[in-house]
């Protein structure tokens, strides 16, 4: 699902897909059951209802993904009419996917005002992009989004700058899987890429998120390797943007 809202920061389908899927899971969830009506999710995602939810860009980048499937059931007058259920490894994952979906949901939404915020240089978007999903706790998200544009650029001091970033974002992914070791190795590894560094960078306020990482860091290390899993949104460090 993590391919499916990267990719959805510039495919509308893929878009639209993560919003139908967030639909699927509010709607299953208030009525108690796996099978739910194509024009009834249509209706709840904002998307055209198509005849038969085959052809849907949406329906079929869910199916493609092993997470929804099409199939034919009756309505309450007893036609045919097609509908959606989760496929078995995705009724398995149940609550736990269907939270993150939602904050893909959420990170899309608020992302679609970037264009509008002045973000329009590809770094300072991508950037702005990450910090997103970095506040939503999407670390794992927040790094390959990231990642993408950071293989591209020359070397210099952003290219570093962003490497930190990316490092950050990989030692608080361990931390929330309590992966002790690894969230202080790479924490120390993107601190050093960061600091010294200039007081903002893309539209991001640096000098302030190294210094929250840095805090975090140090919460960590008090705690020890036992209360490393207790790391939460609650004290990890926000991405501010300045513009």
């Amino acid at each position: 699902m993590a391919d499916i809202f990267l990719s959805a920061f510039r495919d509308s389908d893929k878009r639209q897909a993560i919003r139908v899927f967030a639909a699927y899971c509010e709607l299953s969830a208030s009525r108690g059951s796996a099978s739910i009506p194509v024009f009834d999710l249509m209706a709840a995602s904002e998307s055209p209802s198509p005849e038969t939810g085959e052809e849907d860009p949406a329906l079929a980048t869910i199916d493609e993904a092993g997470l929804l499937r099409l199939r034919f059931g009756r309505d309450t007058e007893g036609k045919r009419a097609p509908e959606v259920e989760a496929y078995p490894e995705a009724r398995e994952a149940g609550p736990v996917l269907c939270e993150r979906v939602r904050r893909y949901r959420d990170v899309l939404e608020q992302a679609a005002t970037i264009g509008t915020a002045g973000h329009r240089d590809q770094v300072a978007r991508t950037l702005a992009e990450a910090a997103l999903c970095f506040n939503a706790g999407l670390f794992f998200e927040a790094h390959e989004h990231l990642e993408h544009i950071w293989v591209s650029l020359p070397r210099g001091s952003v290219r570093q700058i962003l490497q930190g970033i990316i490092q950050v974002s990989v030692g608080f992914y361990h931390a929330e899987r309590g992966n002790y070791v690894g969230a202080v190795n790479q924490l120390a590894k993107g601190l050093a890429k960061l600091d010294p560094g200039p007081n903002e960078v893309a539209g991001l306020n640096l000098a302030e998120f190294v210094r929250d990482v840095r805090a975090a860091k140090e919460r960590i290390l008090s705690r020890g390797r036992e209360e490393v899993d207790a790391v939460s949104l609650s004290y990890a460090p926000r991405m501010r943007l300045t513009i």
